[in-house]
């Protein structure tokens, strides 16, 4: 269970993993992008009315119920929209298609979505199941937005984007943080990581930025995130003489800190990643009170939160999952907003890969300005930084690429 609950938020929570070089900027949007292979169906899933959106996600499995909040949280925002009137007086349609967060049911999704009749597809959660899912997509020159897969998975993509910070950019950040709020260049700096390989992709953004933020890293471990016991590693660490560790992981953090204190380790904590969420903070049960660290979006703390909640109809209380659903709605129907009248599946994608920098597509204050290019398919490498203060991670400052700077 605890494995399942790691692949869950590495793919879920470190909001927003993707990029894609843009594709050649010759010839028609089904030249460039559906070519001899295929045909492209620019029209489909809009009417005079609606607007199809296609969503894949784990219905069935034992993902489902882990990840439920972050497609409750979508719809109600569609929802809301609709009941305004929609977008330039087209109704959003949303299609969910059940992947059970996997690469072969993300396989299948693709495929089924590629063949019916939505505008755009959307994957809120699932590495594995959008790695499944976006072939199938591509092929069928479907705009595709998401959150969970990494840079090398899209290299040479022409439909694909992110909805906000891949999560190597957000590790890419840490040691600049580091040195200018702990004080780190002048302290003990160790890593410690999650095995998984978009952690280790974490890792090397981390790396390729330390000797810049003026930072040497004296000691690296890598844990199994299943593990029963990180006290090996952690007892390395402390021989290392660590004051600062930095943390790249997920549902590992919580029992990681447990252990040190167990042990009496007690450096400074600080990092990216899946674990620098509310969900895993409230595993924690405590121990990540007063850690700082970075993250791609804000939560409970941020603009809109009030809104989503007061929206929110479920028995259980507003989570930051649920907002991140809820941000995720904002921003598509910012995007589907912005094409006016004549929206179409090459429209959506030429619209992006257009440089927006001076005049982003920002619908969320939760996250950066979104913002896209021909060459960049992701919507920003801006993190915020953060800490734990009364059992929420709450903002401390702005969202920044560097700090210090």
């Amino acid at each position: 269970m605890r494995r399942c609950l790691s692949v869950i938020v590495a793919a879920l929570l470190a909001c927003l993993t993707l990029a894609a070089c843009g594709g050649d900027d010759g010839g028609s949007f089904d030249e460039r992008v559906g070519g001899d292979e295929t045909t492209v169906d620019d029209s489909a899933g809009v009417t005079a009315k609606s607007i199809a959106i296609g969503v894949h996600g784990p219905k069935s499995g034992p993902a489902a119920s882990l990840v439920a909040d972050v497609f409750t949280g979508f719809e109600l925002y569609v929802d809301k929209i609709n009941a305004d009137g929609g977008v330039n007086g087209r109704t959003l349609e949303v299609e969910v298609v059940d992947d059970q967060f996997t690469v072969a049911g993300g396989t299948a999704a693709g495929k089924e979505l590629a063949q019916g009749d939505v505008m755009v597809a959307v994957n809120l959660a699932g590495a594995e199941s959008a790695v499944g899912a976006q072939p199938a997509l591509e092929r069928g020159a479907i705009p595709y937005l998401q959150v969970a897969l990494p840079l090398a998975k899209l290299e040479g993509s022409k439909t694909t984007f992110s909805l906000g910070t891949p999560l190597e950019l957000t590790a890419s950040a840490v040691p600049s943080f580091a040195a200018t709020e702990l004080d780190a260049g002048t302290k003990t700096v160790a890593i410690l990581s999650e095995a998984d390989d978009i952690y280790q992709e974490m890792v090397g953004g981390v790396r390729d930025n330390a000797a810049d933020a003026g930072i040497e890293i004296a000691a690296e471990e890598v844990v199994d995130g299943t593990a029963s016991s990180f006290r090996p590693a952690l007892f390395k660490l402390r021989e290392a003489g660590a004051d600062v560790v930095i943390l790249v992981g997920g549902l590992a953090v919580p029992g990681i800190l447990r252990d040190a204190k167990s042990i009496g380790f007690e450096p400074t904590w600080t990092g990216s990643g899946p674990w620098t969420t509310d969900f895993i903070n409230a595993v924690a049960e405590g121990a990540m009170e007063g850690i700082q660290a970075v993250r791609a979006n804000g939560g409970v703390d941020a603009p809109g939160f009030d809104e989503f909640a007061a929206a929110w109809k479920a028995d259980t209380p507003p989570t930051e999952l649920g907002f991140l659903g809820w941000t995720h709605a904002t921003n598509i129907a910012a995007m589907l907003e912005r094409l006016g009248d004549d929206p179409s599946r090459s429209a959506l994608v030429e619209m992006l890969e257009t440089e927006t920098e001076d005049d982003p597509i920002a619908a969320s204050e939760a996250q950066p300005p979104l913002s896209y290019t021909a060459e960049r398919h992701w919507a920003s490498d801006e993190v915020l930084p953060s800490t734990v203060r009364d059992g929420v991670w709450v903002a401390t400052g702005e969202f920044t690429q560097r700090f210090g700077e």
